[in-house]
């Protein structure tokens, strides 16, 4: 995060731009304990803990998470497409996955994320919302979320890349440096 130094100072940042509210920096046992929650709660016979439990180290630094390094919704989504990708590879059961951002923001954030806010900022809901209605929007983001997976899943094996969402090719062209003898 921009502005920001060290792992305390850019989680406080982070959760009162995002959430308005002061949060110390993730802790790495409670994410795994609230991801293992989670799973057992929507997936039936999860088998791939170790796995898993790789992948979230990676974003771990002596038991917290490297919010000097990467924004923490950032990396939700990521865990989210990882699981997604999981699903997709082990052919596991529906859509999952698609509630775990919520999940996991109720849980650090609670009644401030509860009171209507998103990662992406504060938004306004009409009071008028029936259950039928969220349920209906709910799906919609579901959905939504589906066709842009496997729409980045399409684009990847079309250009003959590999279908790895987290690798890409990246190219740098540089132009003529100060001091080319060319020039």
């Amino acid at each position: 995060m921009n502005g920001c130094t060290g792992v305390f100072d850019c989680a406080y940042q982070e959760s009162m731009s995002l959430f308005n509210k002061a949060t110390e920096p993730i802790r790495a046992d409670e994410f795994h304990q609230l991801l293992r929650s989670y799973l057992q709660q929507e997936v039936d016979h999860f088998h791939h803990w170790k796995e898993l439990d790789a992948f979230l180290s990676n974003f771990f630094h002596n038991g917290v998470f490297i919010h000097d390094q990467m924004l923490f919704t950032d990396f939700v989504s990521e865990v989210e497409d990882y699981l997604a990708d999981m699903q997709e590879h082990y052919s596991l059961d529906e859509d999952v996955f698609g509630d775990l951002d919520d999940f996991i923001y109720r849980h650090f954030f609670r009644e401030t994320y509860a009171k209507n806010f998103s990662p992406r900022g504060p938004f306004e809901r009409p009071n008028a919302d029936t259950k039928e209605e969220l349920r209906l929007r709910h799906q919609q983001r579901k959905q939504h979320k589906a066709r842009s997976r496997q729409h980045r899943g399409r684009k990847c094996r079309r250009a003959g890349r590999s279908t790895d969402p987290h690798l890409t090719d990246v190219k740098i062209e540089l132009g003529p440096m100060p001091f080319d003898p060319k020039y």
